[in-house]
């Protein structure tokens, strides 16, 4: 069992990303890596392209209440990454479509998650996200990302 509740979300996460089953153009299961900072992954350190790379990353939200529960919001990124110069006019349509994906699975939907104390993520939302920005320039890597926010209601401690 996670330590956490935000590495409970994540673990929860996980499980839908590998639900998805998206591939590549030539139908390779993209990799899926869970990670708190891409430093390493400029340097294509133990890292497959195209894939995708999802972890905690934005701002931690409480919502207050008055009651013996208390609102969450965990935020966790998907990052799609490839390697540049791309195969266009292919790469960019299917870029589009796994974003798509993510994010129908994502969006306004109820996660599943196990830890004592998260008892419901009632909502994920997508917050707005680039739809392709650079990574490490000088590694020639392209990133696409898409972050939500996991809310969840909680027993106050």
């Amino acid at each position: 069992m996670s330590s956490s509740g935000h590495e409970a979300v994540l673990d929860a996460v996980e499980l839908v990303l590998s639900g998805l089953a998206l591939a590549d153009g030539a139908g390779t299961p993209l990799a899926i890596y869970r990670r708190t900072s891409l430093a390493d992954v400029g340097t294509g350190a133990n890292i497959d392209f195209p894939c995708m790379v999802y972890g905690p990353d934005g701002t931690l939200t409480s919502v207050d209440s008055d009651t013996s529960e208390e609102v969450w919001g965990y935020p966790v990124t998907v990052r799609f990454l490839a390697r540049l110069p791309l195969e266009e006019p292919t790469f960019t349509p299917l870029l589009l479509s796994w974003r798509e994906e993510v994010r129908d699975a994502f969006h306004r939907e109820i996660l599943q998650v196990d830890h004592p104390g998260v008892f419901e993520v009632y909502q994920m939302l997508l917050q707005p996200s680039l739809v392709s920005e650079p990574e490490a320039a000088a590694y020639q890597l392209l990133s696409s990302r898409l972050t939500f926010q996991a809310s969840s209601r909680e027993v106050r401690g």
